[in-house]
């Protein structure tokens, strides 16, 4: 969900246009209104100059740059990078006209898409896509425009950043950690972005550089609840199966997801049931998801094993150092079946411990190779890490993220919401996988790991056999 927000805001637009002789005038100050599929409604103010009867261009509010980020980066934009020029965050170049048709390149902090827009009545509709002529669109964002005589919009940031403030003291993994300086800092800042944001797209912007910078994952906002949407989302699946001869399976994953057991397991029993001898699990990519990646593990083991444990803002709001192997000890381990029920028990209890069960009708006992990289993270690393420590699998490619706090969405206020961290995670050696990652047994460029492996298993068969494969299936 929260990837395809930041898609939305953080990716490269192009956009063109035909001309055409009019009548109207497009110079104004316009509110523009974008819907976002998994983020929601935002709403964000645009000066558009008709130049001639067949061009415009159009621009966000002039040195926000300053304001929202920094003097220095207002500075360095304005030499160095054309994108920025007069420190506004967002642009409308070869803005054209056709008749009531308007199109033009919109683009902003790396990000890009081809507006597509007809002009009636005094108002603009159209989308944000990938499409210069909006008609084959893998990614669109539809938004209505209106002419507005502000230069802000009418909403209080400063309430806003007060909730958010609130929203992570209540919530957040462990407060004492909001403590320390560079969480001080962060607080400072946004109260700064909130005083000066003069829109809902500058106070996005402040608030992501800010999170960028601290070292902490799983932290976003949101003009919507993704819980919202968690059906619709649960309607794809994430995995990928291909067989890459009569010895090899590949599996790769995008997600985790529950929706897909079936669909794992059903390949696990074929793969077992033809005896193949080798297996390549491709976790290049994959961006986390839900409690399911840890089953995953169940087809290769044969008893009980200890899958870690998560702590919570429950638990460090009475303690202030992990808790022992005594202690662990002594709990009962996890047994939710839904991502709804994790989470509950880490905010109800403020700890979880996870175990994995071998699945009491298969188990795969080949040769099994894991594909990783910089781009495998959240709930991808604990299985990644598990593998590794029970000499379960080979990892090969890069060290992983670095990313693994459990997370959730909590509505803050007039439909902003927060993603925020509620639990950090331990392995069952005490080892802390956020900010740290996962190390691959073998080390090899990303694009180059799926082939190596293929090759690897190859050659331990003593046969030779070129066969070139580059990237994924």
């Amino acid at each position: 969900m929260v990837k395809y927000f930041y898609t939305f805001f953080f990716s490269v637009f192009s956009l063109y246009s035909f001309s055409q002789t009019q009548s109207y005038s497009l110079t104004n100050k316009w509110k523009f209104n974008v819907e976002i599929d998994g983020f929601g409604s935002i709403e964000f103010l645009l000066d558009i100059k008709q130049n001639t009867d067949s061009t415009f261009e159009a621009s966000s509010r002039l040195k926000a740059i300053k304001d929202i980020i920094s003097y220095k980066q207002f500075v360095l934009a304005k030499l160095f990078t054309q994108q920025y020029k007069n420190g506004a965050f967002v642009h409308v170049l070869k803005g054209q006209i056709v008749g009531d048709t308007l199109r033009g390149v919109f683009i902003g902090p790396q990000m890009a898409y081809y507006l597509n827009a007809i002009y009636s009545d005094n108002q603009i509709q159209g989308t944000l896509g990938d499409d210069k002529f909006g008609k084959n669109k893998k990614i669109s964002h539809s938004f209505s425009a209106a002419p507005f005589s502000y230069n802000q919009i009418n909403y209080n940031f400063s309430n806003l950043d007060s909730s958010i403030k609130k929203t992570f003291e209540k919530n957040f993994y462990n407060p004492h950690i909001l403590k320390e300086k560079e969480w001080i800092e962060f607080f400072r800042k946004l109260n700064k972005v909130s005083n000066n944001a003069h829109d809902d797209l500058e106070f996005f912007i402040g608030f992501s550089n800010l999170s960028k910078n601290i070292k902490t994952s799983h932290i976003g906002i949101l003009k919507n609840n993704p819980w919202n949407d968690l059906e619709q989302l649960n309607n794809r699946s994430y995995v990928t199966i291909k067989k890459i001869d009569s010895t090899i399976s590949y599996i790769k994953f995008e997600g985790f997801a529950l929706q897909d057991s079936n669909i794992v397991r059903s390949f696990f029993d074929s793969i077992i049931e033809n005896k193949i001898p080798n297996l390549i699990i491709d976790l290049r990519g994959c961006g986390g998801g839900d409690y399911s990646s840890m089953t995953l593990s169940s087809y290769f083991i044969k008893k009980s094993l200890n899958a870690g444990f998560f702590v919570g803002n429950k638990y460090f709001n009475n303690n202030e150092i992990l808790p022992s192997n005594e202690f662990l000890k002594n709990k009962s381990p996890y047994t939710g079946n839904s991502l709804r029920e994790f989470l509950d028990e880490i905010i109800n209890t403020g700890l979880l411990i996870g175990k994995v069960e071998p699945d009491k009708n298969l188990n795969y006992n080949g040769n099994v190779i894991v594909l990783i990289d910089k781009f495998s993270a959240s709930a991808t690393e604990p299985i990644v890490y598990f593998l590794k420590q029970n000499n379960l699998a080979t990892i090969i490619g890069e060290k992983t993220a670095g990313q693994m706090l459990s997370s959730t969405v909590i509505d803050v206020k007039d439909g902003w919401t927060l993603l925020i961290p509620i639990a950090d995670y331990y392995t069952s050696d005490r080892y802390r996988i956020e900010n740290n990652g996962v190390k691959p047994n073998i080390k090899i460029k990303s694009e180059d790991a799926l082939e190596y492996s293929i090759q690897m298993i190859f050659n331990r068969n003593n046969e030779k056999r070129n066969l070139k494969v580059k990237g994924s299936f």
